[in-house]
């Protein structure tokens, strides 16, 4: 995820600061034991 993002293994969240323009959507693959899960994080909209 480079600078941009990280995870927080403790609180089970990703965070994420100084996202550039056209970063969103982002496609994460999480590996949860013998599964392997997309998750798609989007821009939230106010």
């Amino acid at each position: 995820m480079g600078s941009v993002a990280h995870e927080d293994e403790q609180a089970l969240r990703f965070e994420a600061a100084a996202v550039p323009d056209g970063a969103f959507p982002m496609q994460v693959i999480m590996q949860l034991g013998n599964q392997r899960v997309l998750v798609v994080i989007s821009e939230r909209t106010a």
